[in-house]
């Protein structure tokens, strides 16, 4: 049905739950889940919904979200590359350009 959102809780961004849904964004949001499962064999929570996922909740207080992670100190570079992938605030999460010309891909 147009207009309608169908995704998979785990790799949703947390503005579908919210009903301001922007595919282009949520799509890179998506992507960013997707690699960290490619990493870590996990996702990093269940649900991007504070109210629902303690783990996202504790994401969502984490000043330094690149400890969050737990990469090792020589995947930096990944870290910062999905920080930028799945910030909270859609106006701060990086467009397909950004994401395409980050240093992590570029290597």
């Amino acid at each position: 049905m147009p207009g309608s959102v169908y995704a998979t809780e785990a790799y949703a961004a947390p503005e579908t739950f919210e009903k301001e849904y922007r595919p282009d964004y949520a799509d890179i949001w998506a992507c960013g889940i997707f690699l960290y499962f490619l990493l870590k064999s996990d996702v990093p929570w269940e649900i991007a919904d504070r109210k629902r996922d303690n783990d996202y909740f504790t994401w969502c207080q984490t000043e330094h979200k690149a400890n969050f992670f737990r990469f090792q100190k020589s995947c930096e570079t990944v870290a910062e590359f999905l920080m930028k992938m799945l910030q909270n605030d859609v106006n701060e999460r990086a467009t397909i350009d950004e994401i395409l010309a980050h240093q992590w891909l570029q290597q």
